[in-house]
């Protein structure tokens, strides 16, 4: 019976080194299991990092998108005469695009007055902005720096829309150069076109 008493008790120590062992196993993570959660933290850090980029990216193209559009409206206005909140009595010469600051833009109509107004020149008349008010006000997006516009107004003359560059001291026909303005935001960068022949891409 000691024989059975010592077999017994050997047993039960078994079993409960046993438990300890598994108990003590439970305590830790295994090796598979680390790498899967540090796999796991680098593909999200990865997929942030590179969306990070394209969100600039696509915040530059946008905004490409919606200046454009904005000179374009300049541009139909001109083509189509328009005369909403612009006197009759005057010759609507066209519409420009005028650079207040590095953050607004504005669109300003040139509208020649005065005796002989119905016989004036629009080609010799002055296209740069002259303290108009604005028909209508663009604002750049916060962090873009745009290029290539400061201090030179783009007017589209009306009835045809021929493309002029008014600068500080001289006015000219857009020539056979393209007029290219740069937006960028971060490393990206977008650029809107005017051409010769007025279009805006």
């Amino acid at each position: 019976m000691t024989e059975f008493k010592n077999l017994k008790l050997k047993h039960l120590k078994l079993i409960e080194n046993l438990k300890l062992k598994i108990e003590n196993s439970r305590k830790g993570f295994t090796l598979i299991e680390l790498l899967v959660v540090m796999a796991i933290i680098a593909v999200l850090t990865a997929t942030a990092l590179v969306n990070f980029g394209k969100n600039e990216d696509r915040d530059v193209q946008l905004e490409k998108e919606r200046l454009t559009t904005f000179i374009r409206d300049a541009q139909n206005r001109a083509l189509t005469g328009e005369r909403e909140g612009i006197s009759l009595n005057g010759r609507l010469c066209g519409f420009g695009v005028h650079w207040y600051s590095s953050t607004q833009i504005g669109i300003y109509y040139i509208l020649v007055t005065g005796a002989g107004w119905q016989d004036a020149d629009c080609a010799t008349a002055s296209h740069r902005f002259s303290n108009i008010t604005a028909q209508e006000i663009y604002n750049f997006k916060p962090g873009m720096t745009v290029g290539s516009f400061n201090d030179v107004d783009v007017f589209f003359m009306a009835p045809f829309g021929t493309v002029y560059l008014a600068g500080p001291s001289s006015e000219t026909i857009l020539g056979d150069d393209n007029f290219p303005i740069t937006i960028s935001k971060g490393g990206n960068s977008a650029v809107v076109t005017i051409t010769p022949a007025g279009n805006i891409y």
